[in-house]
């Protein structure tokens, strides 16, 4: 390994290390939520910001609705591998850009650093891999509630979002009991420069969304980059969105 790519490895090891992670249980014991603020030397700059910006592809993003397909109310693209969600494959461009592939990096040393892959998951040679950005003009930008598709996944195995630009709500709802009731919700306010987890059986239990918002209050844009660990890129299953 050359001088470079220690020193880096140590960069990124070091700012794993000191990453504060706040988590929450959820009400059924065996999911959770989880929060930090990114270090100092991972914070996305105004100008990589406008550069990751325009990366954003021209059309909205497509799902399959009732055999129809429909365009999100957002950008999004898929990188690194494909992703089968809502009906439809979502093929992957190379991960190009400088900096989403330094917080790749990052995200996979904090996984290690902090133990939140199983030795199980470690022996299935379990990294992230996946990345998908979602672009969100303003607060008419949005996604609706759901679950993730986790059938390309390693199994339980953590999914990062981070925020970059406007402050959004984060919605955690559970899904209905066996009465028909809710009986979570926790409505979570995702900063710039901000990382949200959401681990355990949580895509199993709980919605989340990213609720519209009128333009007047919401008016800046916001970049997510999720990062999931998958297995391999075709094998998927049909569910609903992710954000």
């Amino acid at each position: 390994m050359s001088n470079y790519t220690t020193q880096h490895h140590q960069n990124y090891t070091r700012m794993a290390t000191e990453t504060t992670i706040f988590t929450t249980l959820l009400p059924d014991g065996r999911s959770y939520y989880a929060y930090a603020d990114l270090p100092s030397e991972m914070c996305m700059t105004e100008e990589e910001f406008k550069t990751l910006w325009s990366e954003h592809p021209l059309e909205y993003g497509k799902v399959m609705n009732h055999g129809k397909v429909h365009d999100t109310p957002r950008w999004q693209k898929s990188y690194g591998l494909g992703y089968y969600f809502s009906g439809l494959m979502h093929e992957a461009d190379p991960i190009s850009n400088d900096y989403v592939k330094r917080l790749l990096a990052y995200v996979n040393e904090l996984t290690l650093e902090k133990g939140m892959f199983s030795q199980k998951q470690i022996d299935a040679g379990a990294v992230y891999n996946q990345v998908l950005v979602n672009w969100y003009k303003d607060g008419d930008h949005c996604i609706g509630k759901h679950s993730d598709d986790e059938g390309q996944l390693h199994e339980n195995t953590p999914i990062y979002t981070v925020s970059f630009g406007q402050t959004r709500d984060f919605v955690v709802e559970s899904k209905k009991n066996k009465k028909g009731n809710e009986v979570y919700r926790k409505v979570i306010p995702v900063k710039n420069n901000t990382l949200l987890i959401m681990g355990g059986e949580m895509q199993k239990h709980y919605y989340h969304s990213v609720p519209r918002r009128t333009t007047k209050k919401v008016k800046s844009p916001r970049i997510s980059i999720t990062f999931r660990c998958f297995k391999h890129q075709e094998v998927g299953s049909k569910r609903k969105r992710n954000n």
